[in-house]
């Protein structure tokens, strides 16, 4: 997905505990066989970008939930399916960092009625642990499902959307702090 640094959580389905690790994708890579032991063991492999383009999870989507994505113009840079019919979207927002502020209005325009916006996905390749057992009895494994890698066609134009929004916003109040400057300057000298 071509983050600089990846988190990645490893939680065990029956104790809850957690163990997070910050890696590279190199690192990350070369900690694959760590990996399997432990989602072998039960562990829950999770994983979020923290430094790089942004990439937000839109997770528990179903098929129709990827098409209307697709449909607004954010078709994700990569879909994982985490159970049979069930779906993390990576949708790409930019390729850069963007201002938190920006970023959780835009996340939160995107993801409107779709699923939930999340910060940890399923990592493709090991088995979802929460997931009710196929019918041989096996956890089912969180599959790649498609990987574009890029930037969504409309992000760019919701994020400046948002931005024109925040400038707006940012307007009316230095309006309203004008206005209530220039009435106390109106009010000096009068008695009541």
């Amino acid at each position: 997905m071509g983050a600089d640094r990846y988190e990645v959580a490893i939680t065990h389905a029956k104790t809850g505990q957690q163990t997070k690790r910050e890696w590279s994708a190199a690192e990350l890579m070369a900690g694959v066989r760590w990996l399997k032991r432990l989602n072998a063991r039960g562990g829950d492999i999770r994983i979020r970008s923290i430094v790089g383009p942004e990439l937000r999870l839109i997770a528990s989507l179903d098929a129709d939930g990827i098409d209307k994505l697709r449909s607004r113009g954010l078709a994700p840079a990569a879909t994982v399916e985490t159970s049979p019919g069930q779906f993390d979207a990576w949708v790409k927002l930019s390729d850069h960092p963007l201002p938190s502020v920006l970023r959780d209005e835009l996340l939160a325009r995107v993801s409107r009625g779709l699923g939930q916006a999340g910060q940890y996905g399923r990592l493709a390749g090991f088995t979802n642990q929460q997931a009710a057992p196929n019918a041989t009895g096996l956890q089912p494994f969180a599959l790649l499902y498609n990987a574009t890698g890029q930037v969504a066609l409309l992000a760019t134009q919701h994020l400046s959307d948002v931005q024109r929004g925040k400038a707006r916003n940012s307007i009316v109040e230095q309006s309203r702090v004008i206005d209530v400057s220039m009435g106390l300057k109106g009010n000096r000298g009068r008695s009541r």
